[in-house]
């Protein structure tokens, strides 16, 4: 999972040890799948290509290109 979420109101009500304890726990979980889905991508394009699908790289001009727009 990449996105845990809570209620403001009863995260806000919790002792702040409890708190701490909650968001490193979300960020753990988040690194934890953040990994095994850079290896999935991985093994996905690879089967990908053995059934002969063309992969083409998008050019860096494209990719800064859409990061100048994002930031405008």
């Amino acid at each position: 999972m990449f996105e845990i979420i809570f209620n403001k109101k009863r995260y806000d009500s919790l002792p702040e040890e409890m708190q701490t304890i909650l968001r490193v726990a979300a960020e753990a979980s988040s690194a934890d799948m953040a990994w095994k889905a850079m290896d999935r991508y991985s093994a996905d394009l690879e089967a990908l290509k053995a059934e002969g699908v063309n992969v083409v790289k998008t050019p860096d001009s494209v990719l800064l290109a859409q990061l100048a727009a994002w930031t405008r």
